[in-house]
Order: structure tokens, then sequence, then C-alpha cells
């Protein structure tokens, strides 16, 4: 698991790390983190289960 994966699913409340939804969340965003990307940065400000959904586009 990488460092910045880490950090985010350190971030999640206990209640999210048990949801179905944040699993699927968190496989798309492990996803993306194992991607190649020069130049790309990965936003790490996600505070709320809502913000989590949107950085991940399941809004």
């Amino acid at each position: 698991m990488s460092k910045k994966f880490s950090e985010l699913r350190s971030r999640m409340s206990p209640e999210w790390q048990e949801n179905a939804q944040a699993r699927k969340i968190e496989m798309c965003i492990s996803d993306l983190l194992a991607m190649p990307a020069e130049g790309a940065e990965i936003d790490l400000r996600i505070e709320t289960s809502k913000d989590l959904i949107k950085a991940a586009n399941l809004d």
C-alpha cells in the first residue's frame, strides 16, 4: 500500500472504513495512485465522506 493511500485511509472515519462504498472508493484511489502520472499530484485534503465521494467522482 502506498504512503499516500495509507495517509488517506488514516483520515477516514471508522464508519467509512467499514462501509462498502468506502471500500469501492479506496480501490479506485489505490488504482489511481498505482498509475504513473508525470507531474500529477493527488490532493489529500479530504475531510469528510462527501469530499471523498466527490474526489472519486461518484456523486
